[in-house]
């Protein structure tokens, strides 16, 4: 299992290293799991339940409150601050 990490700067989602691959900003901080994230493209906000390999499990809460639990790519992901 592989660590997952933000950037505090754009606050996108990425898979280990030391600077952030879309802005290349050096403040990266370790994703935690029940961290609140939204998913990009879409309205949708929820929090990480499982994190395996790159795929994360998210349980979502969609505009009628509903609770879904859905698997995204890190890549897919933004965390809320």
């Amino acid at each position: 299992m592989s660590k997952l990490f933000y950037c505090a700067s754009c606050r996108r989602v990425f898979e280990g290293g030391a600077s952030c691959i879309y802005c290349e900003g050096k403040d990266i901080k370790e994703l935690v799991k029940n961290s609140p994230v939204n998913i990009l493209g879409t309205k949708l906000k929820g929090r990480i339940l499982k994190m395996d390999n790159n795929v994360v499990r998210v349980l979502l809460v969609n505009e009628n409150k509903e609770r879904l639990i859905k698997e995204y790519e890190a890549n897919q992901l933004k965390k809320i601050i």
